[in-house]
């Protein structure tokens, strides 16, 4: 608390207002009539003493108030040499990338431009087998059986293993694909055809194609020659064939649906006790 008071001035002749601390010790007379002795302690004299009793505060600087890495802890800057190495190394896995992306290209059209070569080529193989094959038929043999009354011929193995397995394999692909149709006019019968067209066909039986192609283009000349054509007159030009499949699972399916399930058939024997000649043995396989 301040005591707030007057005294006299000087002896006498008016007072003046004073603000004196309860702590202010007693001074010595002087300035007459013998009044008190008043001190007075300013603002920043008490917050200085007041300073003295706190404990100091934590010092605060501009890096602390900020999201950034510290002044002195900044990644030290590369010189000249180090940034241009680092450039050049990064320019040069650039062009081996782009070296590497137009070898790998070259390479996919090299294989490409290797199986448009190899299918030349065996078009052009098939082409000539067919060729070959169509001029060596012995076509008196096939006069005389055409003259007979048979009304066919039949000569096996005309296309050899090869082209056959393959045409085989190209008939099979095309069913399982669904590319043939159900022969609608044998119900019943699990058989599919696809007509030999050629053009956009060619991509899904290109060795049946060139088979056809060819056969029609070198028999005709022939059988015109063997005079096996008659009153008929060939036309070399005019490509016609089919591809026909055989399905037992669908068959049987149609079968099913048509007549019935099928009825079950007691299993004999290929040759039964009865069947056996003298100095034979009995074979006794069951078979339907």
């Amino acid at each position: 608390a301040f005591v707030v008071g007057t005294r006299p001035h000087n002896g006498g002749g008016g007072a003046r207002t004073t603000t004196t601390a309860p702590e202010a010790k007693k001074g010595g007379g002087g300035g007459g009539g013998g009044g008190k002795k008043t001190t007075t302690t300013s603002m920043a004299r008490k917050r200085k003493r007041r300073g003295k009793r706190l404990p100091p505060r934590p010092s605060r600087s501009i890096s602390d108030e900020t999201s950034g890495p510290r002044i002195d802890e900044w990644a030290s800057t590369k010189t000249t040499d180090v940034a241009v190495a680092e450039m050049a190394e990064r320019e040069a896995a650039e062009k081996a990338a782009e070296k590497a992306a137009r070898e790998e290209a070259a390479t996919k059209e090299k294989a490409r431009a290797a199986e448009l070569i190899e299918s030349q080529r065996k078009s052009v193989d098939t082409l000539t087998l067919v060729r070959e094959r169509t001029e060596s038929l012995p076509y008196d043999e096939l006069s005389t059986a055409l003259s007979s009354g048979a009304g066919y011929y039949v000569y096996d193995d005309f296309l050899g293993g090869d082209l056959r397995s393959e045409i085989a394999r190209e008939g099979t692909s095309m069913l399982s694909n669904g590319e043939m149709e159900l022969d609608v006019l044998l119900v019943g019968s699990g058989e599919y055809e696809i007509k030999v067209e050629g053009g956009e066909q060619y991509p899904l039986c290109p060795r049946t194609v060139e088979y056809v192609v060819s056969l029609t283009r070198h028999m005709p000349p022939k059988l015109t020659e063997a005079k096996l054509s008659g009153d008929w007159t060939l036309d070399d030009g005019a490509a016609m064939g089919y591809v026909r499949a055989f399905d037992k699972k669908a068959r049987d399916s149609s079968l099913e649906l048509l007549e019935g399930p099928p009825a079950e058939r007691p299993f004999g024997t290929v040759v039964s006790t009865d069947e056996v000649s003298e100095g034979e043995e009995e074979d006794a396989r069951k078979v339907t």
